[in-house]
């Protein structure tokens, strides 16, 4: 099975806006998709909203600890006899490791699109206990120099160990402009209705099956 999808991406300050423009795949057909995705690190949460359904949801992804009155002191509960069980020690997670061989090479650097990046090159072979054969990953990327390692191209190779497939991803960003998007792109739309969750708005774009 294969697919390929096309994402636009937009960045202001804490703000970071995904758009989903296309998606097609060779297993089945998929109806057209209309969804943004907005990340707001300094609030911690995250945004989607579905241009079809004209619906949107906001999800807090992290608790933020904020100033309350001071709860009223309850009795201390009685000791229990005998000992408390002791926790578990941390395991180290190459407890388990069988084969595990990491090589990280620097490819040069070079310009994508107009943009000073720099190439790597990761190879990771790896074996747990337990499997039946060693996966492996290979990876290479072109990270933008001048815009926090943002990845304009990336190429990822995987043959997973427990598993008789492998898989292929590739990645490339074939538009770039430079610039400070309107904030107005970062906020609902107005007239959007909120829905009940993330997948609410998510499986509104797809319309209904015939009977």
């Amino acid at each position: 099975m294969s697919g390929t999808a096309q994402f636009g991406i937009a960045q202001r300050g804490d703000l970071t806006r995904i758009d989903l423009l296309a998606f097609k795949t060779d297993a089945t057909a998929v109806p057209p998709l209309s969804l943004t995705l907005v990340v707001d690190r300094r609030a911690s949460t995250l945004t989607v909203w579905n241009d079809t359904a004209k619906t949107y949801y906001v999800q807090p992804f992290s608790v933020r600890l904020g100033t309350s009155a001071s709860p009223s002191p309850a009795p201390s509960p009685s000791p229990s006899a005998g000992a408390s069980p002791r926790p578990p020690n941390p395991v180290s997670p190459f407890k388990r490791l069988e084969v595990l061989d990491l090589s990280l090479h620097l490819i040069g650097h070079t310009t994508t699109i107009g943009v000073a990046t720099t190439g790597l090159a990761l190879d990771l072979n790896v074996k747990d206990a337990g499997d039946p054969a060693v996966s492996h990953l290979t990876a290479m990327t072109q990270l933008a120099d001048d815009f926090a390692a943002f990845p304009m191209t990336l190429d990822v190779a995987v043959e997973p160990g427990t598993a008789p497939f492998h898989a292929k991803l590739s990645y490339a960003v074939d538009e770039f402009t430079r610039g400070v998007p309107a904030a107005a792109r970062f906020a609902i739309p107005v007239g959007y209705a909120k829905a009940s969750s993330l997948l609410a708005v998510v499986f509104g774009a797809m319309p209904p099956k015939p009977k």
